[in-house]
């Protein structure tokens, strides 16, 4: 026809296919037109000229000629501009697929009978699916447990709008998969909504995470309450504050999105302790330091709690203050028995020195009975032993002799009592002072180690009271019993000086020295009541005690009292 002949010529009648079509001289291969003219069947084909500039549809049909001779009707339909269209549309849908699988998301296409049409790789990874066992299938033949996922799909095909943040909890052969899904409606051509296009995103690390961190935010609530312990955060760019829920109920409010400010807070604070917090978190800010301060609370209902607050600052890179960060914690309880604790151990002090008080009074009296009582007993003795010994004939030497050796008997036992009475009680103290008692201490205890005491003291007679003098003596006798005892030393320093509003005490020896902080380490049960003693003899002055010693260097007893 002419359309034949505006593409291959007018030349081309009379010829051989094979010559008009690809330039040859023999019969092709596999030439389709004797199986037409064999089976008398039709046979359809594309076929693409050498040059490659055109492609026809070739419908091979079995047709007679008018004297009935067997002809092949050949009908070509150009479809050139067909085949390119298929090729853009196939390297269109390849690159939409790479650019599919190239997403992390899950993509799905969907069709209104809720098969899939298409998937991206990131489905087949999160499923654990291959691709061809999810396309063609629905949702509810792949997975067992879809929640609202068909009703979901038929709204969006039903009202042609979005729906988003679906959570889907998945069972897939990698387990319980957790999906958050956006689906909106997929359209033809025409607008007509064909079905749904789905994104999904596998959210189930996140929402590990997230229980996870729900869990710990348990654990640390619960630890918050056992330990009355809140924590409470201050933007000061935005000027928000953020409280615990364990801060709410130590101020005995309900929780709510915002904590209180500072001026609110401040409200709480007890009257007393108001100014004090405001000057420290002043300070905070100026100084830009961390502090923590005690203070009291009151609550609507009138009940004070005691508070201990910690604060941090939080600055940028730049050094601006940023925000505040910190921890209040309930301590009424511990408050309280901190101050138990205190009225016992100053029941205890004052239990001590009624004891020390009672003691040095129990010693006036035994040193009195002594010396009255006893004392005067054994004059007695001597006497009647005196009277004896003259009544006695001069021929009988030996109970003469015997009388004498007695009375001296009683002498020494005189002079030990006098002793123990002036150890007791040192009346000397009373009529001449302190200095001139230690002396006489110092002399007994010479003479009964061997050790040499200097003396460099000073007259305070008339500064303290007797009894503040016999307390401060009870010291220098303790001190030289010890070293009498344990310090193997040659020589004793002891001193007395007047300082500025102060009275200044000394006991140094050249002894063995022990190590301090072992005894001091030790239980009051092992470290002895002689230490105990002289620190609550300094106690009952106002004064202070300091002791120093080292192995091989001796020991030095210093202490000090007021003038007051």
């Amino acid at each position: 026809n002419r359309q034949f002949r505006e593409i291959f010529g007018d030349h081309s009648t009379g010829k051989q296919c094979y010559e008009v079509f690809y330039g040859r001289h023999e019969v092709c291969d596999h030439c389709a037109l004797p199986q037409v003219l064999e089976t008398q069947k039709p046979i359809a084909y594309e076929w693409t000229k050498p040059d490659g500039a055109r492609t026809y549809q070739l419908h091979n049909l079995p047709f007679s000629d008018i004297d009935g001779s067997p002809l092949v009707l050949s009908l070509g339909i150009d479809i050139t501009e067909r085949k390119h269209a298929e090729e853009a549309l196939l390297r269109q849908q390849q690159d939409l697929q790479v650019i599919l699988d190239s997403v992390p998301a899950m993509i799905f296409y969907k069709d209104r009978e809720d098969r899939f049409v298409r998937i991206n790789r990131a489905m087949t990874e999160a499923t654990g699916l291959p691709k061809e066992a999810i396309e063609g299938k629905t949702a509810s033949e792949l997975f067992s447990q879809v929640r609202n996922f068909r009703e979901d799909d038929r709204e969006v095909i039903t009202t042609g709008a979005p729906k988003r943040n679906i959570y889907e909890a998945l069972e897939t052969p990698r387990g319980l998969r957790w999906m958050q899904t956006d689906k909106i409606p997929y359209r033809d051509p025409k607008g007509n909504v064909i079905g749904v296009i789905g994104f999904s995103i596998d959210i189930t690390q996140r929402m590990a995470a997230v229980e996870a961190l729900r869990q710990s935010e348990a654990r640390l609530a619960e630890a918050q309450n056992i330990a009355h312990l809140g924590n409470w955060e201050w933007d000061i760019q935005k000027d928000q504050a953020f409280w615990s829920d364990e801060l709410f109920r130590i101020f005995h409010l309900p929780p709510c999105l915002r904590g209180l400010n500072h001026e609110e807070f401040l409200q709480y604070v007890h009257p007393e302790d108001r100014e004090m917090v405001r000057e420290t978190f002043a300070a905070t800010l100026a100084l830009r330091r961390p502090h923590g301060i005690d203070f009291r609370i009151v609550l609507d209902d009138g009940t004070i709690r005691f508070l201990r607050a910690e604060t941090r600052v939080h600055c940028d890179n730049d050094g601006s203050l940023v925000k505040l960060l910190g921890i209040m914690q309930n301590i009424t309880d511990r408050k309280h028995v901190e101050e138990k604790l205190r009225e016992s151990h100053q029941n205890m002090r004052y239990l001590a020195s009624q004891l020390l008080s009672a003691q040095e009074t129990e010693r006036q009296r035994i040193s009195r009975d002594l010396h009255d009582d006893l004392g005067q007993s054994l004059m007695a003795l001597k006497m009647q032993l005196r009277a004896i010994g003259k009544k006695l004939p001069p021929d009988l030497q030996r109970p003469k002799a015997d009388i004498t050796a007695a009375g001296n008997y009683v002498d020494e036992i005189v002079e030990n009592v006098r002793r123990l009475s002036r150890a007791l009680r040192p009346a000397v103290i009373e009529d001449f002072g302190l200095p001139v008692a230690l002396k006489y201490l110092s002399e007994e205890f010479s003479k009964q180690h061997e050790i040499k005491v200097f003396l460099d003291l000073e007259d305070i007679k008339d500064l303290i009271s007797p009894e503040a003098q016999i307390i401060i003596y009870r010291i220098f006798q303790e001190s030289l019993t010890n070293i009498g005892k344990y310090a193997r030393a040659a020589q004793v320093n002891l001193s007395i000086s007047k300082g500025e509003g102060l009275l200044l005490f000394s006991i140094q020896d050249n002894g063995v020295g022990f190590d301090l902080s072992q005894v001091l380490g030790q239980d009051a049960l092992h470290r002895g009541v002689g230490l105990a003693a002289m620190e609550e003899r300094m106690r009952m002055l106002g004064g202070s005690l300091e002791i120093t010693s080292r192995p091989g260097d001796g020991t030095r007893i210093f202490f000090t009292i007021p003038l007051a």
